[in-house]
């Protein structure tokens, strides 16, 4: 991402190079972001662009990432029985993995043209139901964090080549009775897992699932949602009842600062 409205609006080349990295590009559009399920910037084999998540028709929009001009449907509706989406991430092998809430699966798209390839993680795979968030680990295989037979919250562990079900790497006994919303990989190939109910980020062992501690806690009164970490080694939580992103130091924890101030840009629910 090159360009990201902050507190000024106008902040320059903060993220650059972020291919892998899922963070929203606000202000670059003009059509109400309470409609979208998510936001994400990524670097497709051809030209970056900016890929939205439209709920309301199950598809995925694709924006010039310096204009935020429309360019097309990226992604059709419904493509591969996409139905809500709420977790994105990049293969390997430059595809695009989709959480399809709904279907209770993990969709793959190609990267470069948006066709639909397969269910890389098949509905239900290892109990799965009503996917979230969704990361590559540093072992190359897939983490997904959702319910399991509906009842119980855990990170399902999928292998990253073959989308086959693993193991339950992080089980509900470890995780806050609050669904978790988000999880990414820090610096230190660790685990960092957010409830947006709770707003506890918790920290959990990359190589084992084993609980470390609880990271951080965001302010009283908040809906923190979607986590990533910065290319300045930093955390960025977004809020989606006080529409701002904080900031959080990516060692320590703690509250640096509020990188995007409430509604900044218009910013509503926001999506990292």
């Amino acid at each position: 991402m090159d360009k990201l409205a902050s507190k000024d609006g106008n902040m320059n080349n903060h993220f650059s190079n972020a291919t892998n990295m899922k963070l929203l590009k606000i202000s670059k559009l003009s059509m109400p972001l309470l409609t979208l399920a998510l936001l994400w910037w990524v670097a497709p084999q051809a030209n970056a662009a900016l890929l939205v998540g439209n709920r309301n028709d199950n598809s995925v929009l694709r924006y010039d990432d310096e204009t935020g001009k429309f360019i097309d449907t990226f992604i059709p509706s419904g493509s591969g029985g996409l139905n809500v989406t709420v977790g994105f991430a990049v293969g390997s092998d430059q595809n695009y993995y989709l959480s399809n809430f709904a279907g209770s699966s993990i969709e793959r798209y190609n990267g470069k043209n948006g066709d639909f390839i397969d269910s890389f993680v098949p509905k239900n795979s290892g109990g799965l139901k009503l996917p979230q968030d969704l990361a590559f680990g540093p072992d190359g295989n897939l983490y997904v964090a959702g319910t399991v037979n509906g009842t119980t919250n855990a990170i399902l562990r999928y292998d990253g080549k073959t989308g086959t079900f693993i193991d339950t790497f992080i089980s509900s006994d470890e995780i806050d009775p609050a669904a978790p919303f988000s999880l990414t990989f820090g610096s230190d190939d660790n685990i960092y897992l957010n409830s947006a109910i709770t707003g506890t980020i918790k920290r959990y062992d990359g190589k084992t699932g084993a609980f470390i501690d609880n990271f951080t806690q965001s302010k009283p009164g908040s809906i923190p949602g979607s986590l990533t970490f910065g290319p300045d080694g930093n955390l960025y939580v977004a809020d989606f009842k006080t529409n701002d992103i904080a900031r959080y130091n990516g060692k320590t924890g703690e509250f640096i600062d509020f990188f995007v101030t409430s509604n900044s840009g218009g910013l509503s629910g926001p999506v990292l």
